[in-house]
């Protein structure tokens, strides 16, 4: 059996670090998938991370230009009375809140309008 490991020695090396590498690669895919989908784009948008260069451009786009997570007005109310809370400015946070819910339920009236908005134009194509 040693005279096969010494035979096979290398090869095993071999497979071992292309496991490694393999899985280092997906991990490192994994990570951006996620990182894009938390953020409220596309995850596919990982991908690009792949390519040289292009993915300096997606890094700095993603370091720069807002989040579509963080785009709605009720989000930066929540996100403001979340560290007024951590804080313990218990009434600023209670405003906040407040504010937010508020933007929330607009935001929530705009959706169901566009939603009824479209069915409409569903029914409206299907019957031409």
């Amino acid at each position: 059996m040693f005279i096969a490991m010494k035979a096979f020695g290398n090869t095993i090396d071999d497979l071992l670090l292309a496991f490694l590498i393999v899985a280092t690669v997906y991990l490192y895919g994994l990570i951006w998938w996620n990182i894009f989908h938390k953020a409220g784009y596309r995850p596919t948008n990982g991908l690009l991370m792949y390519i040289p260069f292009i993915n300096l451009v997606v890094l700095a786009t993603l370091a720069f230009k807002e989040w579509p997570f963080t785009r709605y007005e009720y989000m930066r109310s929540l996100r403001s009375a979340i560290w007024a809370e951590r804080k313990d400015k218990i009434e600023k946070a209670i405003e906040a809140y407040e504010n937010g819910i508020e933007k929330l339920q607009v935001h929530i009236t705009e959706l169901k309008a566009r939603s009824v908005q479209d069915d409409e134009q569903r029914a409206f194509v299907r019957m031409l």
